[in-house]
């Protein structure tokens, strides 16, 4: 009896021992893993500091580099061209601008004669500006004039007027309003004029409007009071408006 019962305490302990030596083992992975999660950490990521310094000397080279090379702005031409007047001109011209990878801001184009005129400002980056020019002054039939330009900055409380004219077609009306806008030191900004046939009367009308700058020292008040001079000489309506 004695002999059966330390039989059966012996073999519980080693039950016990096993499922304790189990549970070991299935704990290894866990601890294993436990262990190596800070020095994946360490492995994985920068530091902070080392981070920042790494993106300023990347963000340093950059600028480094753009600054060797130069920023490729755009650069204002100012395009001047006539030629017989025939179909494809603008397109000719537009393809010119639109290799060079720039555009047109702003111009006139208009027939006179059998010949057809343009006029017009185009921005080009630095790069191509040289090739464009000379593209341009080799158009067959067709003469070119190109010039680089620069902006200047509008400067504040310039004065601006609009000025209309009407009537019969004549001779001298151009002149006469130029010269007078040049005593006054006025500059011109846009100038339009034309000729069109009254309906009833079938006669020549003259129309002009004028938008032009008046330096500080001249009044609208002075303006108008010598262009109501020209337009008693010239018997032709004047007007005003301001150019906003």
């Amino acid at each position: 009896m004695r002999a059966a019962t330390s039989f059966v305490r012996s073999a519980g302990r080693v039950r016990q021992a096993t499922r304790q030596l189990s549970a070991l083992q299935c704990c290894k992975p866990a601890l294993a893993h436990q262990q190596s999660l800070p020095q994946r950490r360490l492995i994985g990521s920068t530091p902070a500091p080392q981070a920042e310094s790494l993106l300023s000397r990347s963000m340093r080279k950059m600028a480094v580099a753009e600054d060797a090379q130069g920023p490729d702005q755009d650069v204002p031409l100012v395009i001047v061209a006539f030629g017989p007047d025939k179909p494809g001109i603008v397109a000719r011209l537009g393809g010119v601008i639109k290799e060079a990878n720039g555009y047109v801001e702003i111009g006139k184009m208009t027939k006179l004669a059998n010949f057809f005129c343009v006029m017009f400002e185009a921005l080009v980056p630095t790069s191509a500006v040289d090739a464009t020019m000379q593209s341009l002054k080799n158009m067959p039939d067709f003469d070119v004039m190109v010039k680089r330009a620069h902006h200047r900055p509008q400067k504040d409380g310039v004065k601006s007027e609009i000025i209309n004219i009407r009537g019969s077609h004549r001779r001298g009306i151009v002149g006469s309003l130029s010269e007078v806008l040049a005593k006054l030191d006025i500059n011109i900004n846009d100038m339009n004029f034309y000729t069109e046939i009254a309906p009833f009367s079938e006669t020549p009308i003259f129309r002009l409007n004028a938008v032009v700058t008046l330096p500080p020292r001249v009044s609208y008040k002075m303006l108008e009071r010598e262009m109501m001079t020209v337009a008693d000489e010239l018997e032709v309506d004047i007007w005003f408006e301001k150019n906003h």
